[in-house]
């Protein structure tokens, strides 16, 4: 399982495109989504709630492949992943969210 503290994302500048599959309430939480992902093919992290600059409540955001520079690129995997989820009857309301990282911008 792959989960991130802020940290991480701190070394990051610029705008960033996550492919956001859910919010959670708790880690386990996070833990069994991915876990279930993973089983379907398809790469998942987690990171808190309180790693992004914008309200996503409390929690975890459970989110697919790596966090993204190019909306192009990040749409393309998005539609990749929807059809493995759909293939391996697995529920998702997938989407690609945007968002600066480095708090420098």
């Amino acid at each position: 399982m792959m989960y991130f503290d802020c940290e991480r994302f701190g070394n990051y500048s610029g705008a960033r495109f996550m492919i956001l599959d859910k919010s959670v309430t708790d880690l386990e939480a996070a833990k069994r989504r991915i876990t279930a992902l993973r089983k379907a093919g398809v790469p998942a992290s987690a990171m808190s709630t309180t790693c992004v600059p914008f309200d996503a409540g409390e929690g975890f955001l459970v989110y697919l492949d790596l966090l993204q520079s190019d909306s192009l690129y990040a749409a393309g995997r998005l539609k990749i992943y929807q059809q493995r989820l759909r293939k391996a009857d697995l529920p998702a309301s997938l989407r690609i969210v945007q968002f600066s990282t480095g708090f420098s911008d």
